[in-house]
This record gives structure tokens, C-alpha cells and sequence, in this order.
């Protein structure tokens, strides 16, 4: 059943994405009928929530969609502006648009969030009874969350967690203060690759600090570092006294925390020492490092991109300067992706692309080409993944590589 959605209600709603209390009773949550039939705030808040992550995602363009398209730029702003909570001036900065343009992507990405929610694409997730009460086999016995949990498609990608752990740290301060508990963060400043849900990691993170929060007596930590093949993300803190109980109940205090994490199948401990303080532990599966293999024959521009990705834990540089060993290499080294120049003395770029791309041994590797030519059209039907024109930003370069990952 389509109903109609107005985009200053689907504005209110992702402003408050994150705060449940607030974003069970936005005028959103009255409209769409699966979430008003929700008796409880938290449920409701959690159907809303999901719905709308969910319809985010589905903004994001396939990957026929052209590189750096309006769609692939609307979803960006979006995401970046609701989901990591950077204000609209940063992220055309980071864009490198004018601001103007990101608030009209912005606004058209909005529009599309509101026809497609008005759409109405989830089915009901449970039968209800007039009254909004759930009904059938199942509903009543099963609690919301783990309901909502029961359906998720859980898809990994490649990710920096160290820009989900910020945007969390700044989507609870809030909460901190109003509790008047100290959040000590001790993040360094750089993290390795993780396999996650990025909507997923951040909703855990959320969860993880605000339980602590709530819970603590005095300052709470955030941590993470390296730990073998994972990376652990932690927080400890002194719990506040419970009446009618001797000891901290680690597992009832993280109990929505333990049903998310175990949704992702990833590895959750907590614990509460002999000294009474408590400590949880997320662990998360970390990438090896990538090959990226530079066919360039320009030495200044090799040094450039390796500057660029040394600052990086994920990316290690295979330099090919001779193109015409560019396919022998790639078949060898198998690369994640490829940074292809156009114009080369020995043989240009679209040769060594049209090669890559017919052979079975190489057609699967993306290929991101770099020039100073504005070719992106023929880039795109000759079958890059990417285009970047030079000269080429590190923030441009590591987007560029992640994106040819995600394609």
C-alpha cells in the first residue's frame, strides 16, 4: 500500500536516526503503517530505523551506474551527511563540489528517500491485529529486535572502521552529558581494513557506547587496536550500584549489543574483573594488505601515489612503468585493482585496458584510469571501474580505490 511521504518528515527522521525516543515519535513513525503498528517505542524505533538504512542503501547506485554519476554523488552527500554526521560545507570539500551542489544532491537524494519509503518496498513484518498488536505463530513469542534481526541480509564490505567509531563517538556525546559520564576516547590514528556491514558496524558501536553509558559510574573508554587477525574494539568502565544486586549483570547490559553482533557473526566477549570493572570486547575480522598495480611511466607520479598510500595500512604499490608488461604482470600478481595511465610513449592506456578486459586471467580485476585526458565516457565503455583525472588528490586516490572495490 503506497502512502504519501513528505520529505520534511523523512529530514526530521534521519536527523534523529540514532536517537531512539525521538525517532519512535516523529510524524514518520505514525505514517508508514508497519512501524505505527509497533506498540512500544523501542520497537518502533527500531522498525523506522531499519527501513530507513535500508532504503538508503538501496539509493546507492549498481554498478553500471557511471562513476562519479548524480546518483552515485546524491547518495554519497546523503550518506555522509545523515549516516557519519559531516556537515554539508565538509563534504563538498571532500567531494570536490560547491557547496550549492551538494545541498541540491542533498535535497534530490532526500526526494528519492521519500518516493521510495512512500512506495512502501517491505512487506509487513509481522501480521497485525486492529489494535496494532502482532499476530501469527511466531510474533508473539519472538521479541522485536530479534525479529528485525531475523530478516536481515547481512552484506560485508571492505571498510575503514575508524570513521564509523568517530561518527559514533559523536552520535552519544550527547547522551554522555546528559548522563554526566566522561567518554575517554583512545583511537590511534590510523586502523586496519575490517570485513563489516558499515549501517550494522555503526548501529553495534552506537549501542555498545550508549549501554556503557548508561550503565557507568565515572569515566567510560573506548579503545581499539590490532589483536592477531582482528581488530578489537573495547570499552570499560566502573558500573553504578543496582538495587537488590551484589554483582553487574555484563550479559543483561549488552544483551541488544550480543543480538546484533551475533546477526553479523562476529565475536563479542564481556567480562567483569575482580576489581569490578567491566569490560566488553567487539572483535572484528581484518584484510590483508592490497595490491595496487601503477601502470605509469612517469616516476614523479609512481612516488606521488606511493607517498599517497603509505600513509595507508591497507594499499601496497606494484609499479609497472612499461606498459606493455602491464597484462603479463597483472596476471601474475593478480592485483586488487589496477591504476592504468592513458598516455604512454611505449603503448597508450585504452590498449592495455581493451587487453586487460578481454582476457579471462585479468578481465575480473577492476581497472581505475588516471589522466590527464577528460575521457570518462570512453573509460566507462571500454570497462573501467573508475576515472580519475589528473591531478589526483590522496582523498580522491584512496575513494577512488575503495570504490573499485565495492563495484
Amino acid at each position: 500500500m503506497s502512502v504519501q511521504v513528505p520529505v520534511e518528515e523523512v529530514r526530521e527522521a534521519l536527523r534523529c536516526l540514532y536517537d531512539g525516543v525521538a525517532l519512535a515519535n516523529v510524524p514518520l513513525a505514525q505514517r508508514l503503517p508497519d512501524v505505527a503498528a509497533r506498540a512500544d517505542q523501542p520497537s518502533r524505533a527500531q522498525r523506522l530505523r531499519a527501513m530507513l538504512l535500508d532504503a538508503i542503501e538501496l539509493l546507492q547506485p549498481s554498478r553500471p551506474a557511471a562513476f562519479r554519476s548524480a546518483a552515485t554523488r546524491s547518495y554519497q552527500v546523503l550518506a555522509l551527511h545523515y549516516l557519519d554526521g559531516l556537515p554539508v560545507a565538509q563534504i563538498a570539500e571532500e567531494l570536490h563540489i560547491s557547496e550549492r551542489q551538494a545541498y541540491r544532491d542533498l535535497a534530490r537524494a532526500e526526494e528519492s528517500l521519500a518516493s521510495m519509503l512512500a512506495g512502501n518496498p517491505w512487506p509487513a513484518t509481522a501480521a497485525t491485529t486492529p489494535d496494532g498488536a502482532a499476530s501469527g505463530p511466531q510474533a508473539a513469542d519472538r521479541p522485536p529486535l530479534e525479529d528485525e534481526l531475523s530478516r536481515l541480509t547481512v552484506q560485508p564490505t571492505s571498510l575503514d572502521p575508524l570513521p564509523c567509531l568517530r561518527n559514533a563517538v559523536r552520535l552519544v556525546a550527547a547522551l554522555a552529558r546528559e548522563w554526566s559520564v566522561e567518554l575517554v576516547v583512545d583511537l590511534p590514528p590510523a586502523l586496519p581494513i575490517v570485513s563489516a556491514n558499515e549501517a550494522l558496524l555503526r548501529q553495534t558501536l552506537v549501542q555498545m557506547l550508549s549501554a556503557a553509558i548508561r550503565s557507568a559510574r565515572g569515566p567510560v573508554r573506548l579503545s581499539a587496536a590490532p589483536d592477531g587477525q582482528s581488530l578489537a574494539v573495547s570499552v570499560s568502565f566502573r558500573p553504578r550500584p543496582q538495587a537488590g544486586e551484589s554483582e553487574f549483570d555484563a550479559p543483561r547490559c549488552f544483551a541488544e549489543v550480543q543480538a546484533l553482533v551475533e546477526a553479523q557473526r562476529l565475536r563479542w566477549r564481556s567480562a567483569v574483573s575482580a576489581e569490578g570493572t567491566v569490560h566488553a570486547t567487539l572483535s572484528l575480522l581484518t584484510q590483508k594488505r592490497r595490491t595496487v598495480l601503477v601502470v605509469e611511466d612517469n616516476k614523479g607520479a609512481i612516488e606521488l601515489y606511493r607517498r599517497y598510500l603509505a600513509t595507508s595500512d591497507d594499499w601496497e604499490l606494484c609499479e609497472v612503468p612499461d606498459p606493455r608488461l602491464s597484462f603479463e604482470m597483472a596476471k601474475a600478481q593478480q592485483p586488487a585493482v589496477i591504476l592504468l595511465d592513458i598516455l604512454m610513449p611505449q603503448q597508450d592506456g585504452w590498449s592495455v585496458l581493451q587487453l586487460l578486459r578481454s582476457q579471462p586471467e585479468t578481465k575480473h580485476i577492476p581497472v581505475l584510469v588516471c589522466s590527464v585526458f577528460n575521457e570518462l565516457e570512453l573509460a566507462s565503455a571500454l570497462g573501467a571501474s573508475g576515472y580519475l583525472k589528473k591531478p589526483v588528490s590522496q582523498f580522491q586516490l584512496l575513494a577512488a580505490l575503495q570504490h573499485c572495490l565495492q563495484g
